[in-house]
């Protein structure tokens, strides 16, 4: 089974010698890894090639959440696509291989994504949204687990996944214009097409992703738009808001357990603004397009590319 590993890049080449270090250490490491870098540098280029992995540049304003990831897929023949984010750093040398089990033992598994874990000294904010997510058992989502889970069961991340070239291809890869959350709607148009997919607790990968106010209420404004552009996902799972409520209400309880009371004045804020963000995000129809892209985390794509 050849597996490769694709990255995509933005301000992000001072990750890529521990992360390219971490995969070539690897149990299992991966046969090829693909870099894909928005605003290109030379520099980077250099790095990468000098590391033994392929380098693809993209423009500014042709990066797209889904069809950057959709570029990489199809310029390699690998059976097994192991999607990273630039700042997710495998945890052990057995990440990989752990992560990549479901795959190899069961052939209707088409997509397996891992466990995020805070790095030492991560804001209570960052350890309580991994304490939600991620949990401690792993499992195997199937598209009748609805009924049970709602939304929930097209959970799926990037930021460590692996997923089967054919399945994947079958659906489309990850789409050309994605704004956000390609991995949830991948995995969610896996599950309808009657694939399964699998959450493997003991895959690690330290990940941070702290991002400041104004960088998250936009990536949540992206995240509600996304909602709305991809109906199908509250038509086959159920509205998303009932996981809202209950993180707020985890995230009240992690605070105080935790002896982080003194932030939650900080989290009703955060919370109510996301919330907002979101909203916004849902109605983006109704807003003028000028103010969608002062929004967005990314303005470029509200701009239709130009005919080629």
């Amino acid at each position: 089974m050849k597996v490769a590993a694709l990255v995509p890049v933005f301000e992000g080449a001072h990750y890529l010698p521990a992360l390219l270090s971490a995969l070539a250490a690897q149990t299992r490491p991966p046969d090829e890894t693909w870099i894909a870098e928005t605003n290109p540098r030379p520099e980077t280029e250099a790095l990468v090639r000098n590391r033994g992995a392929r380098y693809v540049a993209v423009s500014p304003g042709d990066f797209d959440h889904g069809g950057t990831r959709s570029r990489l897929a199809r310029q390699t023949d690998a059976d097994v696509l192991l999607l990273l984010s630039q700042d997710a750093l495998p945890a052990g040398s057995e990440a990989v291989e752990r992560l990549l089990r479901p795959l190899e033992s069961d052939a209707g598994v088409a997509a397996a994504f891992g466990r995020q874990v805070p790095p030492a000294g991560a804001h209570p904010f960052t350890r309580m949204k991994r304490a939600f997510l991620y949990t401690g058992a792993s499992k195997v989502q199937r598209f009748e687990d609805r009924h049970g889970s709602g939304f929930r069961t097209a959970f799926f991340s990037n930021s460590f996944a692996a997923w089967r070239r054919g399945p994947l291809s079958g659906i489309g890869w990850f789409g050309e214009r994605r704004l956000m959350c390609e991995d949830v709607s991948a995995a969610a148009a896996l599950l309808a097409a009657g694939h399964a997919v699998a959450y493997v607790a003991d895959a690690l990968v330290e990940h941070g992703n702290e991002h400041p106010l104004r960088v998250e209420l936009a990536r949540y404004f992206d995240i509600g738009a996304t909602h709305a552009l991809d109906p199908r996902l509250e038509t086959d799972f159920g509205s998303p808001h009932g996981e809202g409520l209950r993180f707020v209400r985890f995230g009240v309880r992690f605070l105080l357990e935790e002896g982080c009371a003194s932030h939650l004045p900080a989290f009703a804020v955060w919370s109510a603004g996301k919330r907002i963000a979101y909203s916004l995000g849902r109605h983006h129809r109704a807003l003028p397009a000028g103010l969608a892209r002062r929004f967005s985390s990314l303005p470029a794509w509200w701009t239709p590319p130009a005919p080629r």
